[in-house]
């Protein structure tokens, strides 16, 4: 009873979570990250002798990588807590 209650909820979470990030996460930060770190990044690679430039295109593999990376984890996590006997960590602890 108590695991197909807590699948609910976390079906519930994981779709308030993505929605979340859709809107707020991707547009807001991506918008800002763009503009001041790549001029910032470029402005202090000026400083060595062996220069390189920073494209944009090296932004977005990045923050999809962070994403992505974030996501599974926490889904991981999330999936083994609902999927976990609540009565066994209670006797354990």
């Amino acid at each position: 009873m108590i695991n197909s209650i807590l699948s609910g909820v976390f079906r519930k979470v994981v779709r308030w979570l993505a929605r979340c990030a859709a809107r707020y996460f991707f547009g807001w930060i991506a918008g800002i990250y763009h503009i001041f770190i790549l001029q910032a990044l470029d402005q202090w690679l000026q400083g060595y002798a062996n220069r390189i430039s920073v494209g944009i295109n090296l932004f977005p593999f990045t923050g999809v990588s962070v994403i992505l990376i974030t996501l599974l984890t926490i889904g991981f996590q999330a999936i083994k807590a609902a999927i976990a006997n609540p009565v066994k960590s209670l006797t354990s602890e």
